[in-house]
């Protein structure tokens, strides 16, 4: 999964949490001496804590498993609830039905969620005065501003078959960094079209401004399979990095970082 590294020598205050699923850590520089960074993190972790229980497919009582039964009614459901599915169906049709909430005849917006809950804690963090910071979730980063003055984040991205390797490292500011994968160790990706995993790729990584599309764009990746090349170097504005279960990785012709890019991912540098 992609995650912060080098974190660089500004003042750093950093809190991780088991929420939606998985450990999110939110990592903030150099705040105006004023902010409260206790509150704001509180404050969004609180929230986090809300989109897990809202969004959770496994649990009889949230709410997208009550609209799911027909006890609730479109109008009845929060707003944010109603904005992630709308989320979903424009997905659906940017990505030719490869990225699906429903599958099988349940509802889950996993595939986008981590996404959305990212891009709206970092405007909470922005409009709290903390404009640089990175968010992770599980597969899911977004990095905004920078770590210290002239500094890119640089986003580790996991070797899929063993966790504690670096396959690649890219630099980005306000860019998302989003992978889904094949793998049992990861949230299996399953076809829309025939509700079983798939298995062309070990993982796909998506790099773009929205941490929304770089979410459902690497699920919808990999449900492609073999076919999806093509379809990624076309994403304006996003590039990415597919690991395949066999064979050489490749990128798309805009990924931020070549050649020493390979060079990483041949080497298979360790997590430090």
């Amino acid at each position: 999964m992609p995650q912060p590294i080098a974190p660089g020598t500004a003042e750093t205050h950093r809190r991780v949490e088991s929420v939606l699923g998985t450990a999110v850590s939110i990592d903030l520089r150099e705040p105006h001496p004023d902010h409260d960074d206790v509150a704001t993190l509180d404050g969004i972790f609180h929230w986090l804590r809300w989109v897990g229980m809202t969004f959770d497919p496994e649990s009889p009582a949230s709410t997208v498993n009550r609209l799911g039964r027909g006890d609730l009614r479109l109008r009845e459901i929060p707003a944010e609830v109603a904005e992630v599915l709308d989320l979903c169906d424009q997905m659906r049709l940017e990505t030719f039905g490869f990225f699906d909430p429903v599958i099988g005849g349940r509802l889950d917006a996993g595939g986008l969620l981590k996404g959305w809950a990212l891009r709206r804690a970092s405007a909470w963090l922005v409009d709290a005065g903390w404009p640089n910071h990175c968010l992770t979730a599980g597969g899911d980063v977004y990095a905004a501003g920078e770590p210290h003055a002239g500094a890119a984040w640089r986003v580790g991205i996991a070797d899929p078959q063993d966790l504690t390797r670096i396959a690649a490292v890219v630099p980005v500011r306000d860019l998302a960094v989003a992978t889904s994968s094949s793998v049992e160790s990861w949230r299996r990706v399953l076809s829309p079209f025939t509700a079983r995993p798939v298995r062309a790729f070990a993982s796909v990584t998506v790099v773009g401004p929205d941490p929304v599309r770089a979410d459902a764009y690497s699920t919808a990746a990999v449900a492609m399979g073999a076919g999806c090349r093509e379809w990624l170097d076309d994403l304006p504005g996003y590039s990415a990095l597919v690991i395949p279960n066999s064979g050489r990785p490749w990128t798309t012709r805009s990924w931020p970082v070549r050649p020493a890019d390979w060079k990483v991912l041949n080497q298979k540098q360790p997590i430090r």
